[in-house]
């Protein structure tokens, strides 16, 4: 299928966007970003739960046969679970380092709200119908929570663990 001009005007602009908000934020003090995590999470949450009202499919209209995880704001299309990737990772490891700050990494309670931090985010995208992206966050923990230092035997715990309904071979 070939471009239009107006869809390749499009796409410039969005690069050039993304560029300007890449080297604003590559300027920013990341611990300072980090202490916004509140506010990061909040935008996060709320777009890709608004994709849920007045989501798009890929091909820019409703349809039950496409996954809603898009969005369009003032003529732009773009999929809220990308802009929660980055989030993610700022929130992720401004958690993790407060919890590696105060040496509880490997305590159970600390582990458990870090996988909460880890699956509402992927339960949201799951919901939207998107398992790659999920599968991506799960991944970005995995390896932040490994970077990290944390204990080997709640790795293999958390990769032994098998549902009951689970019929994996």
């Amino acid at each position: 299928a070939r471009t239009t001009t107006r869809e390749r005007s499009s796409s410039i602009i969005a690069c050039a966007i993304g560029y300007f908000v890449a080297i604003i934020i590559s300027l920013m003090d990341y611990e300072k970003l980090g202490e916004l995590w509140y506010m990061i999470a909040a935008i996060c949450v709320g777009l890709v739960s608004l994709t849920f009202i007045i989501g798009q499919g890929a091909s820019g209209e409703y349809s039950l046969a496409d996954d809603q995880a898009w969005l369009n704001i003032f003529g732009v299309s773009f999929q809220p679970s990308e802009l929660m990737k980055i989030g993610f990772m700022v929130t992720f490891s401004y958690h993790l380092s407060m919890v590696v700050r105060n040496k509880q990494l490997n305590s159970l309670p600390h582990l458990v709200m870090l996988l909460a931090h880890i699956g509402f985010p992927a339960a949201l995208i799951v919901a939207q119908g998107d398992h790659g992206t999920a599968l991506m966050f799960m991944s970005m923990a995995a390896i932040m929570l490994i970077g990290s230092g944390v204990s080997w035997k709640f790795i293999t715990a958390c990769t032994s663990w098998k549902s009951p309904g689970c019929t994996c071979r």
